[in-house]
């Protein structure tokens, strides 16, 4: 397979002993074409694997060098994802390396195309970076305070990170932003002063939380049994990805949009228990909750 690397050298920093030690991170596409209107580089690393904890993010020009960020010893995931002018994605990636390399080894990331859905409306893009929000904190452990603003993907981002097209609705699946509705109209489903959005297109879940911040909401935060209830006849059966995760500490699950809500209903061996997965759905076929890769790709509810 042909595959076309970047003008760009990532130059790792990992904090050992009191010393830094440079890990070269080089990033390549599957496919040429692609980088011929890239636009944004935007890069992340996440202690833990490409679902883990966020310690540094950066959007850089495919022409400048690359970032030096520090990071620890131990799995880390490193994410990229390049973008046009118009914040549609083109390739992204994610590939988990544990730190320190060996002598002479480097961190090998190719980038695969993706399906170009802006990840912002049109009028919050600009040169190719979202400006409408913040991608959410960088915990200061391992990468101290930086942050360049850009999207968590989860990397993931897997992972996947288009999110948003302004002429998608709701109705046929699409992650849809409403440009013409007023902030407080429910373009959605109301329920007890909250509206919802049921979106049948997959996604992983940081694309479809991402989704659900251009639409002004957060994906869904169950309170509780009647909640949980209509938001499953609002699915209409299918298995959809909420905001609870364990992303921020392992085990500790609480809900992205810092609701305090403690309903839990997980179903049969859950949650798992696996390492490698943070985020949580709710399968109907198993009448309950169930805890899973971020990366998997699953329908989601949006609610504001």
């Amino acid at each position: 397979m042909m595959r076309a690397t970047f003008a760009l050298l990532v130059a790792i920093l990992l904090l050992a002993c009191e010393r830094t030690e440079e890990v070269p991170w080089e990033i390549r596409s599957a496919d040429p074409s692609a980088l011929e209107s890239a636009a944004v580089i935007e890069t992340t690393v996440r202690r833990g694997g490409c679902e883990g904890v966020l310690v540094y993010r950066e959007s850089i020009a495919p022409d400048r060098p690359g970032p030096r960020p520090q990071v620890g010893r131990g799995l880390h995931g490193f994410a990229a994802e390049v973008r046009d002018a118009e914040c549609r994605p083109l390739v992204r990636g994610c590939v988990e390396r544990d730190l320190p390399l060996r002598a002479g080894e480097r961190v090998e990331l190719v980038l695969e195309r993706v399906l170009p859905t802006a990840a912002c409306a049109a009028s919050a893009c600009v040169d190719g970076t979202c400006t409408d929000r913040d991608a959410g904190a960088v915990e200061t452990g391992d990468a101290g305070t930086h942050d360049a603003g850009m999207q968590d993907a989860g990397v993931p981002p897997d992972g996947d990170g288009g999110t948003t097209t302004e002429d998608a609705g709701a109705e046929d699946g699409g992650i849809g932003v409403d440009a013409g509705a007023p902030p407080d109209a429910c373009d959605g489903a109301e329920w007890s002063g909250h509206c919802y959005s049921f979106r049948s297109a997959t996604h992983d879940w940081s694309t479809a939380e991402a989704a659900c911040v251009a639409w002004r909401g957060h994906l869904v935060s169950i309170g509780g049994p009647d909640e949980e209830a209509f938001v499953r006849t609002l699915a209409g059966g299918a298995t959809y990805w909420t905001g609870l995760n364990d992303l921020t500490v392992e085990d500790i699950f609480t809900w992205v949009d810092g609701s305090s809500s403690s309903h839990r209903h997980w179903g049969p061996g859950e949650p798992s228990g696996n390492p490698q997965a943070h985020c949580v759905l709710d399968d109907p076929t198993t009448d309950g909750w169930a805890l899973r890769r971020c990366r998997e790709l699953q329908a989601h509810v949006c609610e504001r």
